[in-house]
């Protein structure tokens, strides 16, 4: 892993999600923070998702 992280002088991740097998359509637009009404297109935009990553705060 450290071959490719090191090449852009990244320290290594010591944190972790979890994910959960869920099925969900990913929204086709996110609002920016800002509320100036600017947006943000998600990569697979509009489409349905089989995991979910699990809100642990």
């Amino acid at each position: 892993m450290c071959r490719y992280l090191c090449f852009y002088g990244l320290p290594l991740n010591e944190d972790f999600i979890t994910l959960r097998r869920e099925t969900h359509r990913q929204p086709a637009t996110l609002p920016l923070a800002g509320g100036d009404g600017e947006t943000l297109v998600p990569f697979l935009a509009d489409q349905t998702l089989n995991w979910t990553v699990v809100d642990e705060s």
